[in-house]
């Protein structure tokens, strides 16, 4: 079994996850836009957010929360990789240099801390408080 077969029951649903960290891609800033493009799109298998989606297919399939949480859990692994990349003095990643390597550590680590962040509020636009560890009418 190849990866098209383990996809077909989400494929349509993986696409608007793509439309998602297209979406994240595009800002007003041109360097933050550029890096976001370089790290975001056309890279990898996607499975992170492909597995997301199949778990979702065990309950409830509501896609209103199963493609921000896979597109959450994808920019939260691209986050890590840039991180990952200067720490581990990497050249080439998914067959392109490194974003560091083209823009530098700092460019590289800013842009992982801002998919952590995104990475957060995508989570966090499901207002689901089960996934934030939050109780209705808790103090924490």
């Amino acid at each position: 079994m190849n990866l098209e077969q383990i996809y077909a029951p989400v494929k349509p649903d993986l696409e608007l996850v793509e439309a998602k960290l297209a979406e994240i891609a595009r800002n007003d800033i041109p360097l933050l836009s550029q890096l976001l493009e370089y790290a975001l799109l056309n890279v990898g298998k996607r499975v992170r957010p492909a597995l997301t989606l199949l778990c979702g297919k065990f309950y409830n399939y509501d896609l209103e929360v199963l493609v921000p949480i896979a597109t959450a859990v994808e920019v939260l692994h691209i986050g890590t990789l840039v991180h990952d990349d200067i720490i581990d003095n990497a050249d080439m990643r998914h067959g392109k240099p490194a974003v560091y390597r083209t823009w530098g550590s700092t460019s590289a680590l800013l842009l992982g801390d801002y998919l952590f962040s995104r990475a957060g509020s995508l989570a966090a636009t499901i207002e689901n408080m089960i996934l934030t560890g939050r109780q209705p009418g808790g103090d924490h």
